[in-house]
């Protein structure tokens, strides 16, 4: 009975510890996730994503009245901000491509960037949050999907900027709001853009865009693209493409327009000089056997795009990141394979 009891002991102990280790985190995830396909039948959830033994991610909703869940949601980014220490006080956002709502590939990509990303030692991230976006079968219906419910994405975000200019008025070290889009997610930031731009804000409230294997046109950026204004609201933009993305060579048969991570973008000389273009594809050292044949997840598959993607949110100057080499043509670099230790 006594052995009984003290392995009984023994694993009680433990649960507490590592429940424990969790709680006292300073870093927090949270979400907001909108289904359905029609505006007028949307639901909304808002919630913190919880990491179990194996760092599996579960979503915990806050309450099932979507008002008092989104007041829980803001209450806690601000209460968790406020214990954030100084080198983990940035917010990072994060909007996955069309149907990375689906279970598998939810946990597995969330997953990976809790532990190569958002836990990096190097990294600046306090709070995570992750727009969660549910999708159909046809390409063209999930593009206007995307399109819609980023409307609603702005207006999260509005609150978002809203709540950290009012922190940021009585501190030294700034939170920063920093975006990475995946893919048709991409489309998402696209129209939380056009929605975002109709406020004037005397800085750019978003310090850092990365658009990864972006599916949108490559014309966004011309002087009568829909993005042509971004330094309104984004203080700096980095484009990662892959002249070998084969996801989205199978896009562009769906509907055949340039891409953005795969073509770059249409009119160099057009763009906003906010903007770099970063070519990962002489970068092979992807995880796993999916990204290596797509060459579209990199963005948490690849370590040393990881690596880069961490150093664009800590501002580090281009010059001083050694995989770094800039192309002839404008605003452009490549990301060189890393070496082996």
């Amino acid at each position: 009975m006594n052995k009984h009891l003290f392995f009984i002991l023994l694993f009680c102990l433990s649960a507490n510890v590592y429940l424990g280790a969790q709680e006292d985190s300073t870093f927090k995830h949270f979400y907001v996730k909108i289904t359905g396909s029609e505006l007028e039948s949307y639901e909304y959830e808002f919630g913190q994503i919880l990491y179990g033994e194996k760092n599996d991610p579960e979503r915990i909703p806050f309450d099932q009245h979507s008002a008092k869940a989104k007041e829980a949601f803001f209450t806690n980014i601000q209460s968790t901000l406020s214990k954030n220490t100084i080198d983990k006080n940035d917010i990072w956002v994060y909007i996955h491509g069309m149907w990375g709502h689906l279970e598998d590939y939810f946990i597995m990509n969330t997953r990976s960037m809790y532990e190569n990303m958002y836990e990096h030692e190097k990294s600046n991230c306090g709070v995570a949050i992750s727009f969660i976006w549910d999708s159909k079968s046809i390409y063209e219906t999930n593009v206007k999907i995307a399109r819609s419910k980023g409307k609603f994405f702005a207006q999260v975000t509005e609150k978002l900027i809203e709540q950290l200019a009012e922190i940021n008025e009585d501190i030294e070290n700034k939170h920063h709001l920093q975006f990475l889009c995946h893919s048709m997610g991409n489309t998402v930031f696209e129209s939380m853009f056009e929605e975002l731009n109709k406020t004037t804000y005397q800085n750019p409230p978003i310090q850092t865009l990365i658009h990864a294997a972006s599916d949108q046109n490559g014309n966004v950026y011309d002087k009568e693209g829909s993005m042509h204004e971004i330094k309104n609201i984004v203080d700096n933009v980095h484009i990662l493409m892959h002249n070998n993305d084969r996801t989205l060579m199978l896009s562009k048969l769906a509907k055949d327009h340039t891409r953005m991570g795969l073509d770059g973008l249409d009119h160099m000389d057009e763009i906003p000089n906010n903007i770099q273009i970063i070519n990962v594809s002489l970068v092979n050292d992807d995880e796993d056997m999916v990204s290596r044949f797509s060459k579209h997840r990199y963005f948490y598959s690849s370590p040393g795009i990881r690596n880069d993607i961490i150093s664009i949110f800590l501002q580090i100057p281009h010059d001083k990141i050694a995989m770094r080499k800039f192309m002839n043509k404008k605003k452009g670099y490549k990301l060189l394979f890393p070496e082996k230790s």
